[in-house]
């Protein structure tokens, strides 16, 4: 419901404003590509985000793509809108990249949005550095930060030739949760803090 959301992000500022007067990092953890949500809905995500990591220094908010998984409202959305369930644990190890095999109730459009800003915010804040392992690609990633940041202000996620470069980079670091978009997570805990929760 519209008021509920607008009840809980106003109580998530107002947290996250108290908590910016200690040093105390502070992530939340954002996804985007639900059923039913809308690429403005998911935009008021991103400006949400946004205002967090603004009035709290101390705060980041990495982005990831929701992954259906059984046990929670949201999954009953998910195979009402046609998604269907796995029938082996290989399936479900491999379900993160569910959207690229098939879109249901996403455009080509919205996969790529949610996408390429959930590769941004992995690297437009440097509370997330500890995910950059390897040598070679926490270097590169200090490098690119300045102008993911760019990036993630000005909502400019369009002609992203820098994760075919990340991801052969990746290829020898192991970080793979950085440029396939997901965090090995249980659904319930990035569903608190979108902006897209029912």
């Amino acid at each position: 419901h519209p008021n509920i959301i607008i009840k809980i992000t106003f109580f998530i500022k107002k947290v996250n404003q108290k908590l910016s007067n200690f040093p105390i990092r502070v992530e939340y953890k954002f996804q985007g590509g639900f059923p039913t949500e809308t690429k403005e809905e998911f935009l008021d995500t991103l400006k949400l985000m946004k205002t967090l990591k603004k009035e709290n220094k101390y705060a980041s908010t990495p982005l990831s793509f929701y992954t259906p998984f059984p046990g929670k409202l949201l999954y009953s959305m998910a195979l009402e809108h046609g998604f269907k369930p796995r029938t082996s644990l290989k399936d479900w190890a491999e379900n993160y990249t569910w959207y690229k095999k098939e879109r249901l109730w996403l455009t080509k459009r919205m996969v790529k949005l949610v996408e390429n800003a959930a590769f941004i915010s992995n690297f437009s804040n440097k509370k997330l550095d500890y995910k950059h392992k390897g040598l070679l690609f926490s270097v590169l990633s200090k490098i690119y930060s300045p102008f993911a940041k760019i990036r993630f202000k000005y909502d400019l996620y369009g002609f992203m030739i820098e994760k075919p470069v990340a991801k052969i980079i990746n290829k020898f670091n192991g970080n793979s949760n950085l440029t396939t978009n997901h965090h090995k997570l249980p659904e319930q805990e990035p569903e608190k803090t979108s902006a897209k929760n029912n």
